[in-house]
């Protein structure tokens, strides 16, 4: 009879294992900076100032909180950015094809007495690959976008007010409704964009490819129309 039952529980035992399955470990939070200031990255995070060269992450940064972070080479390909607070960030040479940074606010105040013609470096996104991202209505006011891949990118309604864009690859992006016064589109390859609805009031054209195929000179041309 006693074997019989030590033979039930551990029936018993094996059923209730088959049906639950092995135990799975929760997913390593992943921690960025140096020194005293680190984060964990998830989100709604508070990672404002911190440094961390080579940061490779794919995942929900929804509304993170990245003001001032120096984040350069960063691969954030696909990474969801909605929403979040990048004023001032420096993301010099990172990937962030087809990510989600529609609403982000990666716009900030411009010193006194700076120059209009040579917008800041902060938010610094030069050479950065952002192609296909959702940038819609995003706050790119003086971002430094210079030979930013910016090719299929949504950026309809985004305030790129005398942002920098020289030498950007604009392919295909959508920039309907955008605000571009005051930008400096030189060397910019627009072929076609759309640019329906944009502010394009004191943007500055010179060698700049238009969405129709034409180049600009620089001598009172400038780019209107999507082709």
């Amino acid at each position: 009879m006693l074997g019989r039952l030590v033979v039930i529980g551990i029936a018993a035992a094996s059923v209730t294992a088959a049906l639950v399955g092995p135990a799975t470990a929760a997913p390593a939070r992943v921690v960025i900076g140096t020194g005293a200031k680190t984060c964990v990255l998830e989100a709604g995070a508070d990672c404002r100032d911190v440094v961390h060269r080579g940061l490779e992450f794919h995942g929900n940064l929804k509304g993170i909180k990245l003001s001032r972070a120096k984040l350069p080479q960063a691969n954030l390909k696909g990474v969801n950015l909605a929403y979040a607070v990048l004023r001032g960030v420096n993301l010099k040479g990172a990937n962030l094809k087809g990510a989600n940074l529609r609403g982000a606010d990666l716009g900030f105040v411009r010193a006194r007495n700076s120059v209009r013609s040579t917008p800041s470096c902060a938010p610094n996104c030069q050479g950065a690959n952002l192609s296909g991202a959702d940038l819609s209505g995003a706050m790119l006011s003086n971002a430094n976008l210079t030979s930013a891949n910016l090719s299929g990118a949504n950026l309809s309604g985004a305030i790129l007010s005398v942002a920098n864009l020289d030498g950007a690859d604009l392919v295909d992006a959508n920039l309907s409704n955008a605000d571009l016064s005051g930008a400096n589109l030189t060397n910019a390859n627009l072929y076609g964009a759309d640019l329906s609805g944009a502010n394009l009031t004191g943007v500055t054209w010179l060698q700049t490819i238009c969405p129709d195929g034409s180049v600009t000179s620089g001598r009172g041309q400038s780019c209107s129309a999507t082709p």
